[in-house]
């Protein structure tokens, strides 16, 4: 080109050589174009899940497939990243490869302003937009297949998406725990009654044992569970062909075999450690008791303190061997069946388990035996004199506790009518005393219970005690709620008169009474009959008339001559005239007890306020009428006067009416 245009040194700005360079240009774009196009379209075939499928071509691209931060991911992800290293980013730099050709031609007319090269013209050309949208829609292709690939992993999502140790505390919290429930027995009446073994059981042989939990049969199928899924995880394939990409999922998959492991484990072991936690229990029990028996003490000398401790002693075994025989050896069957389950699911244990539980049961047998057999009748003589004792402490016993709550009766403030600071904290400090002395009664109690059980005494129910523990509780309750009103009236009591909202104060008495202060409330059923709380309701119930009260006395028609006259009705002084008049000075007047009057004195006010109205309407209409005179021969007289006599019978009449009210002196 160089070269022809210094041959002919044509006039570049005529038409002829424009013309040229043009046609010129336009072969250079064609001749891009169709490059870039070819490039283009091999692209597109080559990340072409069916063209690669069609001709069996190796993978262009090797990915891992890994979990991170609670994610199944791809190393290099397929879509683009941060780092630019994204599969969809090195597709994206390929075809900027492609369409960066436009910029290696020279343009021939640069002399021109429309640049040295060709890719404005290059990024119009419909041509490439159709390349590039195959481009596009066979790379969506691979994002939905690899979306797909990871949708194999969703049923296992919870290995990576879940806490174990919440998974785990969840599933114990679906079983029940036996030691929240109720366990009974029938009495000699045939009757309910609570059956204490299970305590006695439980405190010795369940001593840090998790005893809250499912059934075995849950157990089982958890575990059934994530064995299959274990199962699943290690027949997967470490390497997966998704169309153009080869996918090594190694990474993800020896995750999820440690993960999988991990859960497996946490429920095996859980019942592994709890069995051999009971089992150890049971043999350090039987073993107790097997050595505090060996030695027994002599009768001959049962008063001395020594052999009376030792005699305590032996029949602590026996009473614990007594309550908790039974229930523990139901504990065996369970705990076999655990064991079992265990090795159904290929745990290997440290022990053969179930030959320990067989001995464990009959040791336990042996050593019940003996003690409640030769050794319980070597002691039974010494065991009654004891036991003669015991009955005498549980009559005196009995006797203080009766005389307990005789006292308890009287001190305790059930029916004390006054309220106040004051009286309020003399009430909590009687309530706290009385709460320690219920507690000591209570240790000593206990103590007396333990050696009925001991002695085979049938133990005595101290219900005096019980009704004074649960009224203490009420009590609390109760004084709770009088300190709650007497702190909110004594709150509003200084509110000064014009900043009373006596609509506001009314909602909140109405919550008092429908709610903490009703008799009706099931919290309240034992101490609505108390004094404090009758005088409690009262005081709230006075206190609900009063605030409709105090609103009518709000009148814009109340004058002076009222608050004197209410005065008088109540008795006593009122400052109504002054700035520190205040809801307080209201509260003691006690204007419930004069609910009627105090209605009537608001309504006369009212209707005086009327009277004087129209009083002063009278009196404004006589001072403009006016009479007028004529002169008659020198004389003047009256002229018509009829308006006037109308307007004044009118009026008149009014007046006789008003002076019929009562309101009216």
């Amino acid at each position: 080109m160089k070269d022809t245009t210094e041959a002919i040194k044509p006039e570049k700005k005529s038409d002829q050589w424009l013309a040229y360079m043009n046609y010129l240009n336009s072969l250079i774009i064609e001749g891009v174009t169709e490059g870039i196009n070819s490039s283009m379209k091999f692209l597109a075939e080559q990340i072409s899940i069916k063209y690669n499928q069609v001709n069996n071509n190796a993978a262009m691209f090797d990915i891992k497939v890994d979990l991170r931060d609670g994610q199944v991911v791809f190393d290099p992800s397929i879509g683009c990243n941060d780092k630019q290293n994204g599969i969809r980013d090195i597709i994206q730099k390929i075809i900027d490869d492609f369409i960066s050709l436009s910029v290696l031609v020279p343009r021939l007319d640069l002399q021109t302003d429309r640049g040295g090269d060709y890719l404005v013209e290059i990024k119009d050309q419909f041509v490439l937009f159709g390349a590039m949208q195959s481009i596009q829609n066979n790379f969506q292709d691979i994002v939905v297949a690899t979306e797909h690939f990871i949708d194999k992993y969703r049923d296992k999502a919870f290995l990576w998406e879940e806490t174990l140790a919440d998974s785990f505390r969840a599933f114990l919290e679906t079983g029940d725990d036996p030691r929240e429930q109720k366990h009974v027995k029938l009495n000699a009446d045939g009757e309910e009654e609570e059956d204490p073994t299970f305590q006695w059981m439980a405190n010795r042989i369940l001593d840090g044992v998790e005893t809250r939990k499912p059934d075995l049969d849950a157990f089982d199928q958890k575990i059934t569970t994530l064995t299959r899924i274990k199962t699943e995880i290690n027949d997967m394939k470490t390497t997966v062909d998704i169309g153009w990409l080869k996918v090594n999922a190694t990474p993800l998959i020896n995750e999820l075999r440690t993960i999988i492991k991990d859960w497996i484990d946490c429920y095996t072991n859980f019942l592994l450690n709890n069995t051999i936690r009971e089992i150890s229990n049971i043999d350090n029990f039987i073993k107790t008791v097997d050595e505090g028996i060996q030695t027994l003490p002599d009768e001959s000398r049962i008063h001395e303190k020594q052999e009376k401790e030792l005699l305590m002693q032996v029949m602590t075994h026996l009473r614990d061997v007594k309550m908790i025989q039974e229930r523990t050896l139901q504990e065996i069957e369970p705990m076999k069946q655990t064991v079992l389950l265990l090795k159904k699911h290929q745990l290997k244990m440290d022990a053969d388990y179930l030959v320990g539980l067989e001995n464990s049961k009959t040791a336990l047998v042996d050593v019940s035996e003996k003690a409640l057999g030769s050794v319980k009748e070597a002691i039974l003589g010494m065991q009654k004199q004891e036991a003669a004792s015991l009955k005498d402490k549980q009559k005196d016993f009995y006797k203080r506790v009766l005389d307990y709550r005789n006292e308890f009766l009287k001190a305790l403030p059930y029916h004390t009518k006054e309220s106040g600071e004051e009286i309020i904290a003399a009430s909590y400090a009687k309530i706290d005393e009385y709460y320690e002395k219920t507690i000591a009664f209570e240790r000593e109690a206990a103590e007396l219970n333990n050696l009925e059980t001991l002695f085979d005494i049938e133990p005595i129910k101290y219900k005096a005690l019980a009704d004074c523990k649960y009224e203490l509780q009420n009590l609390k309750l109760m004084w709770d709620l009088v300190a709650l009103i007497d702190y909110q009236f004594s709150s509003w009591s200084t509110t000064l008169w014009d900043d009373i909202q006596p609509d506001e104060l009314e909602r909140l008495i109405k919550q008092f009474q429908g709610n903490q202060c009703s008799a009706n409330s099931a919290q309240n059923k034992d101490i609505k009959a108390w004094k404090a709380f009758v005088s409690l309701n009262e005081r709230v119930r006075n206190m609900a008339q009063v605030m409709p009260l105090i609103k009518d006395l709000h009148s814009p028609f109340m004058k002076d001559r009222h608050w004197k006259r209410l005065m008088g009705i109540t008795g006593r002084q009122i400052p109504y005239d002054q700035q520190s008049f205040c809801l307080e000075d209201l509260i003691k007047l006690e204007l419930f007890k004069y609910a009627e009057d105090v209605t009537e004195l608001v309504d006369g006010a009212a209707k005086e306020e009327k009277i004087e109205t129209n009083l002063n309407k009278i009196s404004k209409q006589w001072e403009a009428l006016e009479f007028s005179f004529e002169d008659y021969n020198e004389v003047p007289i009256l002229t018509d006067t009829a308006t006037v006599v109308e307007i004044v019978e009118q009026d008149q009449m009014g007046l006789m009416g008003m002076l019929s009210q009562k309101d009216v002196d």
